[in-house]
């Protein structure tokens, strides 16, 4: 298998950062005129692909942050969101982003939707339900 370049390297390790591509191009010495084009051209590449998501694995042990977890938080926002006027909105997308961050969305097919995504729409729609209650 190859190896990351060490600039490869330092994209990767800023890559994990954030997750955006572009600005860890810019962050690893890419062009930043091209930064953009960079990331999705390195973003396609498997061996960089797979040393992050064995980061992201990692990650995922480290803080024990899993599928399961992110779940299970997301349902228990959506109940006491039914229960009472609870916004959540902030708490799903910090739970969104932390999902994200540890790769807990992976999709085994590109044409499945995930847990997450399901219990997400269904946080939605019980949301929007609530709010025509509310103004009826």
């Amino acid at each position: 298998m190859i190896k990351p370049s060490p600039k490869q390297l330092r994209f990767i390790d800023e890559y994990m950062v954030d997750l955006n591509g572009k600005q860890a191009c810019i962050r690893a010495g890419y062009s930043e005129k091209t930064a953009a084009e960079q990331a999705t051209r390195l973003l396609t590449k498997a061996h960089i692909v797979t040393e992050i998501q064995k980061r992201q694995a990692k990650l995922r042990v480290k803080t024990e942050v899993t599928t399961e977890y992110v779940v299970n938080s997301l349902q228990t926002v959506a109940e006491r969101c039914m229960g009472d006027k609870l916004d959540s909105s902030g708490a799903n997308r910090s739970l969104e982003l932390l999902g994200k961050h540890v790769g807990a969305f992976e999709k085994d097919n590109s044409q499945k939707k995930t847990d997450v995504e399901i219990i997400l729409e269904q946080i939605a729609e019980k949301a929007e339900n609530a709010l025509r209650g509310i103004k009826e």
